[in-house]
């Protein structure tokens, strides 16, 4: 009869599962993440993935899981740091820069493209931005307080055009012929900020100076 796997050591193989998932998806894509694939990556009997996890698909979700918490924390800590446009945009480009040449948003674009045919990722995922989606509006407050922003436009707009922009630049720079002209992008935005920041100062304390007419 074989040695019961200790905790540690079941721990260890779901989450050198969940590694190789990332890997495989973010060098195939999401069709290639087989559990053949996987297992090959990871060293291990396929079997394993649907003993650890159940199918494919829930080792995809945890894996996504695992990496946006950790993403998660990093940009949390930077934003709560921010005090103006201008820091907001500085450390969010900062940690942005970081990803965007990385795996986490090959392996998120994929995610969210895997997300039309495979409804419980769709259902995973939600959760996932919510999550951002919140620390968006929470660090806008932070920087501009209640604002009212014009043409009826809320922070969750600001917020959920922030995510689109994001991925969407992260699709556009992944084709080398304009990797060139995002980075251009991304600077032009970053030297923008103290413009930016006086715009919504000046609106700030007109709608302060409207309530007080009022």
């Amino acid at each position: 009869m074989g040695r019961k796997k200790t905790t540690i050591e079941t721990g260890e193989t779901q989450r050198q599962l969940m590694d190789a998932a990332l890997e495989v998806v973010g060098t195939k894509g999401i069709e290639g993440a087989t559990a053949r694939a996987i297992a090959n990556v990871a060293g291990v009997n396929q079997s394993l993935i649907f003993y650890h996890f159940g199918s494919v698909t829930q080792l995809l979700i945890e894996a996504i899981n695992s990496l946006n918490e950790s993403r998660f924390k990093v940009y949390e800590a930077a934003l709560s740091q921010a005090k103006t446009v201008e820091d907001l945009l500085a450390v969010t480009f900062e940690i942005f820069e970081e990803d965007r040449h990385g795996t986490s948003y090959v392996v998120l674009s994929q995610m969210v493209a895997g997300a039309k045919n495979i409804p419980e990722i769709a259902t995973a995922l939600e959760p996932l931005f919510e999550k951002f989606l919140e620390l968006i509006k929470r660090s806008l407050t932070q920087v501009l307080g209640d604002v009212e922003l014009p043409a009826n436009i809320t922070y969750d707009d600001v917020a959920i055009g922030i995510i689109s922009l994001f991925l969407g630049v992260r699709l556009i720079g992944s084709v080398p012929k304009y990797d060139g002209q995002v980075d251009s992008l991304i600077e032009k935005v970053k030297s923008a900020a103290p413009f930016l920041n006086l715009m919504l100062t000046m609106l700030s304390i007109q709608n302060s100076s409207t309530v007080k007419d009022n």
